[in-house]
């Protein structure tokens, strides 16, 4: 009832990647405005975040736990895309058993 075909999962992944692109492109450039009217760029941001001496205790450890969720949720996306052409080729190597009852 539902089934799409190759091409019409392929066009939907595209165009999921084309939003996810052009999302992507706007934050870029949302963060290169933020970054412009600080005087400041993303190397020097990044080395303020990574020590630790400019957070208290309680901070640091606040926002280590948020970066290793954010990996892991990062790592559980990722694992999580599909790959139709992997898919596939795990229908075509599947072989089906005989499938005769012998009845006398």
């Amino acid at each position: 009832m539902f089934d799409l075909t190759k091409e019409d999962q392929s066009g939907k992944q595209e165009k999921k990647i084309k939003d996810v692109s052009a999302k992507f492109d706007r934050i870029e450039g949302l963060l290169d405005n933020l970054f412009a009217e600080h005087g400041i760029s993303r190397e020097e941001l990044t080395a303020f975040l990574e020590d630790p001496k400019h957070f208290d205790h309680a901070t640091w450890t606040e926002l280590q736990k948020a970066d290793k969720q954010l990996d892991q949720k990062l790592q559980l996306d990722l694992k999580n895309i599909k790959n139709n052409h992997s898919t596939a080729q795990k229908y075509k190597t599947l072989s089906r058993a005989n499938q005769w009852m012998f009845v006398r």
